[in-house]
């Protein structure tokens, strides 16, 4: 049974207040194919990792950057830089406990249906990931491949106030690599690839929003997510 952790972050205060003042906020839903839009995601999630022998809980700060650019009404991608902070408590190499790196990805948005009240899309996002712990003897290297399709239904997408659920298919392949007093090469991938989210989202102007994810199934946590449409 996977474990519960408190929403945390090692991100400085006053520099989360600066970036979330710089940026506004986000909407789901972008239907003018000359808009650009520029996204921040705060993410704290857990996800359990299948290794050979044993299945491992690790838990994941993200902090997400994407620039989406529009090339129809319907479709949009967007290019991800992330910076990331994970932990796996119940790793044996002291090395590989905790570790920082970043991750580099796209996405694409497609909308399948338009309407006043309702809108569907679908979503497709890749990301290479990478992350580095070290201890005086040994370094610990993790690096993987995460892909994602997901279906999101959008209710009331032009309100003030809009609603955001959605199913999920996950693929994740990757290696932890140890080097030092102990070399060794041990894969991973995730343990279950269905999930389901259901988020809020609130305008606050013509062009920014704020929102909140929920996720549960491949991932279990929270996301913040701040846009500015220009």
């Amino acid at each position: 049974m996977r474990n519960r952790h408190p929403f945390h972050t090692r991100l400085n205060p006053k520099s989360f207040l600066l970036l979330v003042y710089l940026f506004g906020t986000p909407g789901w839903a972008n239907d003018d194919p000359a808009v650009r839009d520029f996204a921040l995601f705060i993410q704290h999630t857990d996800m359990d990792w299948t290794y050979p022998a044993t299945i491992r809980q690790t838990t994941s700060t993200r902090l997400l950057a994407v620039w989406h650019e529009s090339f129809s009404p319907s479709l949009k991608g967007g290019l991800r830089l992330g910076y990331l902070d994970l932990s796996q408590a119940s790793n044996p190499l002291p090395s590989a406990q905790n570790s920082t790196g970043y991750s580099l990805g796209f996405d694409i948005h497609a909308l399948l249906l338009e309407q006043r009240m309702l809108h569907l899309g679908l979503a497709l996002a890749y990301d290479y990931q990478s992350t580095q712990g070290s201890t005086p003897d040994q370094t610990s290297d993790f690096v993987w491949h995460t892909g994602m399709v997901g279906i999101d239904m959008i209710l009331a997408p032009a309100a003030q106030f809009s609603v955001l659920a959605g199913a999920s298919l996950t693929y994740l392949d990757g290696e932890q690599r140890v080097s030092g007093n102990l070399n060794q090469i041990i894969p991973f991938n995730e343990d279950e690839p269905i999930g389901y989210y259901a988020g809020l989202n609130l305008r606050t102007d013509a062009t920014g929003s704020i929102g909140l994810k929920w996720y549960g199934g491949t991932m279990q946590g929270l996301e913040f997510v701040f846009r500015r449409e220009f």
